[in-house]
Formats: C-alpha cells, structure tokens, sequence
C-alpha cells in the first residue's frame, strides 16, 4: 500500500522544510488546497525542485477549464492533479487528455458526490477514461460521517483508489484491510508532536 503525505496549512517555508523532512517514508507527498490557495504555483515550483524521491500531488480540485488549469500544475512540476468528480464530463475528458500530454496522472476526487452515488459516478467516469479515484471524507463533517469504503467487487477492475479524510492510528488497520491502493494521512502527523516519527510509524505499518 502506497503512503501520501498531506500537506495542508502550515506556512510556505515550514511546508517545504518538512516535505524535505518526510519524503523518505512517503511515496506521494500533498500540497493541499489550502496552500494552493495561498502560495500559488510558485510553492508547487518551489516543492517539485526540493522533492528528491516522491511524487508530487497538487490537491488543485479542479471543476472547470479542464484543459487550462490541469496543464498549470505538471507545468510547474506536478505529477498528480486532482479533479473533482462533479465536474462536467467535458471537462474531465479534457483534464484527461491535458494530463496524459503532459505525462502526469489525474486523480479524480469524490469528496463532492454524495455517497448513495459515489459508486455510479466512479462507473461513469471510468467510461470516460478515468482510472485513479480518492475516496474523500470531508474534514468539516470529521467522524460525523462513515468512511466511504466499497465492498470488493463493486467498482470495475483496474482502477487505482486512494483513500482520505481522517485517517488515524485508530483506523489504519481497517484501510489496510479494506483494499485500497493509497492511504492519505494529513493533520494525524502534520499536527503531532513527533511528526518525523509518526511518519515513519505509519510508513512501517502500511509497509508491514
């Protein structure tokens, strides 16, 4: 199982100096929305060139200009974008496209679908050409809401699932358990005492 690191709110030069940090144990590091929003692509530059070994996510939840703003990112180092899965389909199959020119991969976020039709925008986004899928938790309902984990053999084969939102050292063995490609740990290390640490813990565990 494949470890991402999110990055969400921490000031530009503390991000990059603990992206640094913690890119030994993670195989994808996050710059989260939020430092999107606030640092711009310079940071995404600035991340791609301390990055030595990791992937490099950029959690720009695109939901429109499919063509223009997917190109943004892998033209400043990015080699994820994310997408939001309600997004037009015209502009996910220009994402799609965008992304592929460009050699880097579009995950496709389904923090905005409602989870009676997680499963039906999954299909028809596959139909569409999609194949990378983050089961989303929003953080601002936190454990009010299930994690939304599908049973084998639900979703069509072949396809890449990470899984995000409020993953801790209380749930990690049921992820584990559960299947998916990817597990995204954000403020459960980024907010710790030891983050360095806690990284490590969990890179050992998903690793075991």
């Amino acid at each position: 199982m494949q470890f991402q690191i999110a990055i969400d709110t921490m000031p530009r030069d503390e991000a990059l100096g603990f992206a640094e940090s913690v890119e030994v144990y993670a195989d994808i590091i996050e710059i989260g929305t939020p430092l999107i929003y606030r640092y711009g692509l310079e940071l995404v530059r600035e991340m791609a060139d301390r990055l030595s070994q990791s992937e490099l996510l950029a959690d720009s939840k695109i939901v429109d200009a499919g063509a223009l703003e997917t190109r943004m990112f892998p033209e400043n180092g990015a080699d994820i974008v994310t997408l939001l899965a309600g997004s037009r389909d015209t502009t996910v199959e220009q994402a799609i496209a965008t992304a592929k020119n460009y050699q880097s991969e579009l995950m496709i976020d389904l923090i905005d679908i409602p989870f009676d039709r997680k499963i039906e925008r999954i299909e028809e986004l596959t139909e569409l050409g999609c194949n990378y899928f983050c089961l989303h938790r929003p953080s601002d309902v936190g454990t009010g809401e299930a994690m939304f984990l599908p049973e084998p053999g639900s979703l069509p084969s072949g396809l890449k699932l990470a899984v995000a939102g409020g993953i801790d050292q209380m749930n990690l063995d049921r992820i584990i358990k559960s299947g998916m490609d990817i597990a995204i740990v954000g403020s459960a290390i980024t907010q710790a005492d030891k983050p360095e640490d806690r990284a490590r813990k969990y890179a050992e565990r998903l690793n075991q």
